[in-house]
């Protein structure tokens, strides 16, 4: 697929995005009185589709609500029909995890990120999130080359520092190939220097952002506040 290709994809899926934000579909019927609804009540998390909501799903479908909280407060799962607790994972360089809906209430979709640094000292971890499109939009963001749609597209250009407590209220999808690793350091290395990409990354990014009209930046100013003021407190 060549750049043209790409943004004529990307600039559908935004514009559907944008049209089920502004119509929202009608919201669900509630269940009937003492119907629990799908899995008797267990605690869901995860998205629908892809990997990564895959693994959420089977995780989500083992772990009743009160074994679910206290496994927010710990930063782990507890799985109940065992009474066991899953290892807890600890942070590192190069894992992809989803973040916990509750640092943020305002969002409005599945935020996902790579860790690109870990600072233990300084109590804070550089991390690009995942597009939710599974396009680069501009020349900020790179086709992963992941088969998983969730995880199609790393937007560098949104790298956030983040503190560990909020990193610490996510859930460990799987670990980064050291391939995408190299890459974001190589993006972020050049940007830093005012240096060109090399070619066999730069087709991997999204084609540049030109005119002022161009409706890309609409799409900057949403997702640029994406991971500022994430809440460290547990409800």
């Amino acid at each position: 697929m060549n750049s043209k290709q790409r943004l004529q994809a990307w600039a559908h899926d935004w514009s559907a995005h944008r049209l089920l934000e502004q119509n929202p579909p009608s919201a669900p019927e509630p269940p009937a009185p003492g119907d629990s609804g799908p899995g008797g009540g267990l605690f869901t998390v995860g998205i629908g589709g892809g990997m990564a909501g895959t693994l959420l799903s089977q995780l989500s479908s083992s772990i009743a609500p009160d074994d679910a909280q206290r496994a927010e407060r710990e930063g782990a799962y507890i799985v109940s029909p065992a009474g066991l607790r899953a290892p807890r994972v600890p942070l590192l360089r190069g894992q992809i995890r989803q973040l916990n809906p509750e640092l943020k209430p305002a969002w409005t979709r599945t935020v996902i990120v790579l860790v690109l640094t870990v600072d233990e000292k300084g109590q804070q971890a550089l991390v690009a999130p995942f597009s939710q499109f599974d396009q680069p939009a501009f020349d900020g963001e790179l086709a992963t080359g992941l088969k998983d749609e969730s995880l199609s597209v790393l937007c560098l250009w949104n790298s956030t520092r983040i503190p560990l407590a909020a990193l610490r209220r996510s859930w460990w999808l799987m670990d980064s190939f050291d391939d995408l690793l190299a890459d974001a350091d190589t993006f972020h290395a050049a940007r830093n220097k005012r240096e060109p990409l090399p070619a066999t990354l730069k087709d991997r990014l999204g084609p540049p952002i030109i005119h002022p009209l161009d409706p890309r930046h609409d799409y900057l100013d949403v997702e640029a506040g994406l991971l500022e003021d994430l809440s460290t407190e547990i409800s």
